[in-house]
């Protein structure tokens, strides 16, 4: 039988009284991720470029197949006693993070506005 991780509540691998408060940061890591992919997936001279399809399709498939990559391979570091739950949500943290900058940087270089922000 194959555990879920959780991201947020009491007794997952953490909770509202975590100093670092993990499950907020890495929601709003991923929120910006969102936004920044929304909006250059909005840029019309991108429009053509296959890294920013807004076909759904497309999009629900990498989408599918990442969290099936993630997991997976979580599942399987955590089984063997290599990583803990507490690891993996602090890494997805900092990894969200880092890609909400890399779109931003993105954003900025490529879209209209090079002010623009995903907070």
């Amino acid at each position: 039988m194959s555990r879920q991780l959780r991201l947020v509540g009491p007794g997952g691998p953490a909770g509202p009284d975590d100093e670092e408060d993990l499950p907020r940061r890495f929601a709003e890591a991923m929120s910006a991720i969102g936004a920044a992919v929304g909006y250059l997936t909005a840029v019309p001279e991108l429009r053509n470029n296959p890294l920013y399809s807004d076909n759904p399709r497309h999009l629900r498939i990498a989408h599918a197949m990442t969290w099936v990559d993630v997991a997976s391979v979580f599942r399987a570091l955590i089984a063997k006693g290599i990583l803990t739950e507490r690891e993996v949500l602090e890494s997805m943290t900092e990894a969200a993070e880092e890609e909400r900058a890399r779109l931003t940087a993105e954003a900025r270089r490529l879209g209209p506005d090079p002010t623009v922000s995903f907070p």
